[in-house]
């Protein structure tokens, strides 16, 4: 079966990161270990691990918000919350692997990480396997109808 998503798009995605690394990662790293603050060596350590650790995960976004889509069906959402045995079901972007080699070599030339991104983002369609789909209760939304040569026009289908 498959599962239309819509998740947030691109640019909502772009400024949920300026933010994250300007005004935090960026921030922190100054206050901490550039500048550091009068306030001793322990809130001085822990500004820069936390600002250190914005800025690396940063650039593995894209496959942060590819690696489970899980979350974003409800009603496999609370499978996974009701039956212990499902915990570890994934559902991940169909072109998930596409988006981890862009990011990489995103690090190199900065372009094809903002095609991850895009790919990532937006509507996206996944194909859930029927065992899932039947645990899960999921309903079918659309149904197709092929109407042959053999049924009235006229009459009513329901």
């Amino acid at each position: 079966m498959t599962y239309m998503i819509q998740r947030t798009g691109f640019f909502v995605n772009i400024l949920i990161m300026l933010p994250l690394t300007i005004g935090v990662g960026v921030l922190m790293v100054y206050y901490g270990y550039i500048n550091p603050i009068d306030a001793g060596t322990n809130v001085t350590g822990f500004i820069t691990f936390v600002g250190g650790l914005i800025l690396v995960l940063i650039p593995f976004y894209p496959i942060i918000i590819a690696a489970n889509l899980s979350d974003e069906i409800p009603e496999i959402a609370a499978l996974i919350k009701e039956n212990k045995k499902r915990k570890d079901l994934k559902i991940r972007h169909p072109r998930f692997g596409l988006i981890i080699l862009l990011t990489l070599i995103g690090f190199f030339t900065f372009f094809p990480w903002f095609v991850a991104l895009w790919m990532g983002s937006g509507s996206i369609t996944v194909t859930i396997a029927d065992n899932i789909v039947k645990d899960a209760g999921i309903k079918s939304a659309s149904v197709t109808i092929t109407i042959t040569d053999n049924i009235d026009k006229d009459t009513d289908i329901k």
